[in-house]
């Protein structure tokens, strides 16, 4: 699963022509994230890391993906990063169901 969330870095990088998250440090990185796919809610702060489910983000929604990507990023591309880019690592698009169009 960390494999695809990695990938999906990338592939949303390449589409980008930047990184997706550009953090400086593994606060930051969070933060980065976060400013993307919006505040992570119980179950999938559970799903990440046990140790943070009590801490309290700040509430922060999620941006929608046709405001990160160019106009002519594809419904299914961006589909694609979406689920690759999901934070429960048990509902990520497996390596096999992967689909490019």
């Amino acid at each position: 699963a960390i494999d695809i969330w990695s990938a999906g870095c990338v592939f949303a990088e390449l589409l980008l022509g930047s990184p997706i998250f550009p953090g400086s440090s593994a606060p930051d990185q969070l933060v980065e994230i976060i400013k993307v796919l919006g505040t992570p809610n119980r179950e999938q702060l559970k799903s990440l890391k046990p140790a943070n489910e009590e801490f309290r983000y700040p509430t922060i929604p999620a941006r929608p993906w046709t405001s990160i990507f160019r106009a002519s990023t594809t419904a299914d591309t961006i589909d694609c990063v979406n689920q690759m880019l999901e934070y429960v690592p048990e509902k990520r698009v497996k390596a096999i169901d992967v689909s490019f169009h």
